[in-house]
């Protein structure tokens, strides 16, 4: 038996396509009206009235909350106590205080005795996650929060695509968002999307997104340059080469509440329209190789 020691798998990321760098290049350059097409493709597929595009699924969450805290008093969030760090990095940034809640033991979903028991006056909105991109009982926590009168956030980083009794995960709460980071189904290297049908969400979101700075040409030129190197190294017998190159980070994350929060970069937003027109394609390879 052989083995070769330059082979190494990805821990994750999609293929991206010469035709989708090519296309997003040329768009950054010339290209004017990308977040509105963005914004209606979003719309249309996922059948939402509002969506907002950020820097990360990190801030997508910490302005969510940022703008749920306007008008409203209480200070506690609700999590699963396994998920991953960038959820108590973004509450920890908005300066919420996180209860957490064990899953159950036969599933990757809330423990739900312990989870009405944690609801108390202070609690402002419980988070459910998707573990893996696999369903969960969502109905069964959108009515708890109703019933308890608090706000209900779909964490749907890894279920980008996925649909719950026929509506898609991240669409069905309060708000939900998306993370287009480099190992999502969909990525656009640096990205999140916020997604809600609440018009007074919206409307906060909206104020908070518009005192955001506008990405500077490096943080485009990042977007391009990373798309470029996992096209070409994301391959098992050159990803070793990647290990060398400190600013890729694929399948790492850390927690670090003090991380910048900013818009998505005109680069990465035409990346994401043309990845998003392969989200069923990849879900399908994805389903097919689990």
């Amino acid at each position: 038996m052989q083995i070769n020691l330059l082979r190494k798998l990805p821990p994750a990321g999609v293929r991206i396509r010469w035709q989708e760098i090519i296309y997003t290049i040329f768009g950054y350059i010339f290209l004017q009206n990308h977040k509105q097409k963005l914004t209606n493709d979003v719309k249309k597929y996922f059948n939402v009235k509002y969506c907002f595009f950020v820097n990360s699924g990190r801030s997508a969450l910490a302005l969510i909350l940022l703008s749920l805290m306007k008008k409203d008093k209480r200070r506690e969030l609700i999590m699963p106590g396994y998920t991953c760090f960038s959820v108590p990095a973004s509450i920890k940034r908005a300066g919420l205080k996180i209860r957490l809640i064990d899953f159950s033991n036969d599933s990757f979903e809330y423990n739900f005795k312990l989870l009405e028991k944690a609801i108390n006056p202070e609690t402002l909105a419980v988070i459910l996650v998707y573990p893996f991109g696999l369903s969960v009982n969502v109905t069964r926590i959108k009515r708890l929060a109703e019933t308890r009168n608090i706000y209900f956030i779909e964490d749907a980083a890894q279920a980008m695509g996925l649909k719950v009794n026929n509506q898609y995960a991240g669409c069905i709460g309060d708000v939900g968002f998306f993370s287009l980071g480099k190992g999502k189904p969909v990525t656009s290297i640096k990205g999140g999307i916020i997604v809600t049908n609440n018009e007074t969400i919206a409307e906060n979101i909206d104020r908070e997104i518009e005192i955001l700075k506008r990405p500077s040409f490096l943080e485009n030129l990042y977007i391009i340059m990373v798309a470029l190197f996992m096209k070409i190294f994301i391959n098992p017998y050159l990803y070793w080469v990647l290990d060398f190159v400190w600013f890729i980070k694929l399948g790492e994350t850390v927690y670090n509440p003090r991380f910048k929060i900013g818009l998505m970069p005109k680069a990465a937003v035409i990346l994401a329209k043309m990845m998003l027109k392969r989200l069923d394609e990849v879900n399908r390879e994805r389903t097919i190789k689990a």
